[in-house]
């Protein structure tokens, strides 16, 4: 905010820029994080939901695979769940979220790439291109309702809502990332010019 205050002295229509899309960019990718977070525990739900049926009708191949994916999907959900939202509005956040800390932390120190949001929604967007062949019913092995999608009609869509929803998040969150990486770096050629002048 004191950069900001300082380069809008020297600068204010450029320096409002920065801060303003810097800022907004932050805000977009935190509504990014909760929102991704809700759609990858949707798809575990769904991805057990498929290994019930599969191993019903001894399907291994398909149960395999769909069993690699789960530990996925619920990893994702966590790296995309933001702390302070665990803290601020979950029941217990004050005990969950050290631990959700602690987990990014270690998937973060194995897995670098994991840390940035733009990881996490390159991996949303797989899991979404991956559901468009259980969603579309391209397949005679994936034309099936589960457990779950059998409980009601509206839960047949289920499914296809979570493709579209998911390539569409994905695609946001990548915009998002995006701007915040412009933005960042312009406020850091910003910086390093008034470095200079000062110098």
């Amino acid at each position: 905010r004191l950069k900001c205050i300082r380069a809008l002295m020297l600068d204010p229509p450029c320096a409002s820029f920065q801060c303003s899309s810097s800022s907004l960019a932050h805000m977009e990718l935190r509504q990014w994080q909760s929102a991704a977070s809700g759609i990858c525990y949707w798809c575990v739900i769904l991805l057990v939901n498929d290994l019930i049926h599969f191993l019903n009708v001894s399907n291994h191949f398909s149960s395999m695979l769909t069993l690699v994916h789960i530990p996925i999907a619920a990893n994702l959900a966590l790296m995309a769940l933001s702390v302070e939202e665990v803290q601020t509005y979950y029941p217990c956040g004050s005990a969950l979220a050290p631990r959700l800390q602690a987990w990014k932390s270690m998937v973060a120190g194995r897995m670098p790439c994991c840390g940035y949001p733009a990881s996490n929604a390159l991996m949303l967007l797989y899991l979404g291109i991956l559901s468009l062949q259980r969603a579309s019913w391209s397949e005679q092995a994936v034309a099936f309702l589960g457990p779950v999608e059998s409980l009601c009609e509206p839960f047949a869509y289920l499914w296809p809502t979570f493709s579209i929803l998911a390539i569409c998040l994905s695609l946001f969150g990548i915009l998002a990332s995006i701007v915040e990486c412009l933005c960042c770096r312009r406020e850091h050629s910003g910086s390093k010019g008034d470095g200079v002048k000062t110098d």
